[in-house]
């Protein structure tokens, strides 16, 4: 497995410009990734077209959106309902996931048992199923869009069930300490492990697989018309951040959705041997109302002021330190708190957070204890713990990200790339120039 961080991208824009489509394939939600490349999009003239995963009705029925929800919407939109994964597919038996984990106890979890080929009757249906809502949400793509060139964006990640018991080991997993703390390899080696990376894998990663098979004929007509069609999606394998005078490489665990991520990650790499235009792109932590339960992730993001100091006398840098650290109690500096990152990283017990070669690494109690315990007093050198330094940083991140993806594929070819904190840094301050 190679690591290949980007550092720069062409400022030119010509695969993708006015008269070109943004279509995203899933759900746009507040606080994420694909909000900055919808700005980027924007800013280019380019037109948005919304996707959905769809809703569930009171008997667990997979619907579109109603009229209602649609006024949500703030884009052009297709209503085709997108859900990946399989919990709610019935095998053979009559029973799905969900009705399967009604048995589980918290008290028993090691010994619950998984019947594997029910299991994956119920993820091959939910395979089916999506394949043939993404073929139709092609084919409405296809009358829509009859001129430009079109990115695919992939918005779909979790796989989480539903389920009181999953989400409360899930909880210990990743914000246990003392005897709370329960081991993610520990949980991910027993069969309620298998089946939930299962899920996992099949929101995450087997979701980009079948867009790109049901977008095939699409993809060849456009192509025969010298058009472009491009895939990208987002992934998490770590990403550079600039600490104690140097880029390393650093990732947050645990993070069990990260062999999912591998495997789209291949699926990318398979793709671009068969001559298709897809990106996975690694991007940098930020906070988001998925990450937010990963009680430590953000921590990552402080150290971000490392590379926006280089350009201190930016106007839009010096605006930002200004809103930061208005955000922090009277005589707390964002200096102090990056220290206080660099010191925790710099602990023994942290080390396994920097080695690529481990990667998804699970948690170790003393590690992830550090982790909580350093968000917990960065949290508290807030003003107010619900207005933190996070969300303008991780603005910061999205927004950078946004523009870099739109640029890459006219420079770039290869499958899997990493955004780290430096490039972010200088793309920001170029888009704040424009």
């Amino acid at each position: 497995m190679s690591f290949y961080p980007l550092r720069s991208v062409d400022s030119d824009s010509r695969f993708f410009r006015p008269g070109d489509t943004l279509v995203l394939v899933g759900e746009l939600f507040d606080r994420g990734y694909a909000n900055g490349l919808v700005q980027a999009a924007l800013r280019r003239g380019m037109r948005v077209i919304e996707g959905t995963v769809g809703r569930r009705d009171e008997n667990h029925g997979l619907r579109p959106l109603r009229e209602e929800e649609l006024k949500e919407k703030k884009y052009e939109w297709v209503n085709i309902p997108l859900e990946a994964g399989f919990e709610w597919e019935v095998a053979s038996d009559g029973l799905h996931l969900m009705d399967r984990l009604k048995e589980l106890k918290l008290a028993e979890w090691e010994s619950f048992s998984v019947p594997k080929d029910l299991i994956n009757e119920s993820r091959i249906k939910g395979e089916q199923r999506l394949f043939r809502n993404l073929q139709n949400f092609c084919a409405e793509i296809e009358k829509r869009v009859p001129s430009g060139n079109i990115l695919f964006a992939h918005l779909m990640a979790g796989g989480v069930p539903k389920n009181k018991v999953v989400l409360s080991l899930l909880n210990r997993v990743v914000r246990g300490t003392g005897e709370k703390f329960l081991s993610s390899k520990k949980l991910w080696d027993s069969p309620l492990g298998w089946v939930i990376n299962e899920n996992f894998k099949a929101v995450t990663a087997w979701s980009f697989q079948l867009l790109l098979e049901a977008s095939s004929e699409l993809r060849e007509k456009m192509m025969q018309q010298g058009r472009i069609v491009a895939y990208s999606a987002y992934g998490y394998h770590g990403t550079e951040i600039f600490i104690s005078g140097q880029l390393r490489w650093q990732s947050y665990a645990p993070y069990l959705q990260g062999w999912a991520k591998l495997l789209l990650e291949d699926l990318a790499r398979k793709a671009r041997q068969q001559g298709i235009l897809a990106t996975v792109f690694n991007c940098p932590e930020i906070l988001t109302h998925s990450s937010s339960i990963f009680q430590g992730v953000e921590v990552p993001l402080y150290p971000l002021w490392n590379i926006l100091w280089q350009y201190g006398n930016h106007p839009f840098v010096r605006h930002l330190e200004g809103n930061c650290q208005m955000k922090l109690k009277s005589g707390v500096t964002l200096s102090e708190v990056v220290k206080m990152c660099e010191q925790t990283y710099a602990e023994p017990d942290l080390a396994i957070l920097f080695d690529f070669a481990r990667w998804p690494q699970h948690n170790e109690k003393q590690q992830l204890e550090k982790l909580i315990s350093v968000s917990d007093h960065i949290m508290q050198m807030h003003e107010n713990p619900k207005n933190l330094l996070t969300f303008d940083l991780s603005e910061v991140v999205l927004e950078a990200c946004g523009e870099v993806m739109l640029k890459y594929f006219q420079q770039y070819q290869e499958p899997v790339v990493w955004i780290g904190h430096d490039l972010v840094g200088s793309e920001i301050v170029r888009l704040k120039n424009q």
